[in-house]
């Protein structure tokens, strides 16, 4: 198991489940960037909810 990942499934025990379920969802939920910097914004949101379902990884 690597270390990055025992904080995060640690920590997700202590948040209530309805609070973390709200936050996915209002994060899901967001609409694609538009405008001049929306391949920034929206390159930012991709890896936020990477980040969120675990799947984020650094090569």
């Amino acid at each position: 198991m690597r270390a990055s990942k025992v904080p995060t499934s640690k920590s997700m025990k202590l948040v209530k489940q309805p609070l973390a379920e709200r936050f996915v969802n209002h994060l899901w939920a967001l609409e694609p960037p538009t405008g001049k910097w929306r391949y920034y914004n929206g390159l930012l949101q991709f890896m936020a909810l990477l980040h969120v379902s675990g799947r984020f990884q650094a090569h």
